[in-house]
């Protein structure tokens, strides 16, 4: 059996689970409903990103399971009442891609994570009169903060499933820019 073949037996064990991912994005909402939209929706990415348990399978070649985000037990009514909250901030949703374009993707795969921060940091000088542009400045930072998070995480997880060198690109990922794709 060849190792992807393996993999997709480890990944088909999860089925049947509860996905929760709109539990975690729920709880980001929850803390900062008093903040602009685009900072709230903001803290619900890095919700997902930060909160969720990450794993890496036996087979795994690369990081990315999303096997945290589902889940056998978890309350109905507990569930059920965070995806009517997200949907309140959900106009655009992962399923149809467009949040998921990334225009300029050389730029950010030549820059990496630290680039992208220090941008946003760079143009926050530069807009630092302008409310809105700071609000979304703001909320682009921790959503690249949480995904920086998200690679340690992964790194984490690599190293409990003795996988070195997930954990060290994962790393190297979070800190620095890309030296392969």
């Amino acid at each position: 059996m060849t190792v992807s073949e393996k993999l997709k037996q480890e990944i088909d064990c999860m089925q049947d689970r509860k996905p929760i991912g709109a539990y975690w994005r729920f709880l980001g909402y929850r803390a900062h409903y008093d903040e602009p939209f685009v900072l709230a929706k903001a803290w619900g990415i890095k919700s997902i990103f930060e909160n969720y348990e990450k794993h890496i399978y036996q087979n795994d070649l690369i990081a990315g399971s999303q096997k945290g985000l589902f889940l056998d037990a978890f309350d109905d009514a507990e569930l059920g009442k965070a995806l009517e909250i997200c949907s309140c901030f959900e106009f655009g949703n992962f399923s149809n891609n467009f949040d998921h374009f990334a225009p300029e993707y050389e730029r950010f795969l030549s820059e990496g994570i630290p680039g992208v921060l220090r941008r946003i940091e760079e143009s926050a000088e530069r807009h630092g009169k302008d409310p809105e542009k700071l609000c979304f400045l703001n909320a682009a930072k921790l959503v690249m903060e949480g995904f920086a998070n998200l690679c340690r995480s992964y790194a984490e997880a690599a190293d409990r499933a003795e996988k070195p060198e997930i954990a060290g690109a994962c790393r190297r990922i979070a800190e620095a820019p890309p030296q392969s794709f």
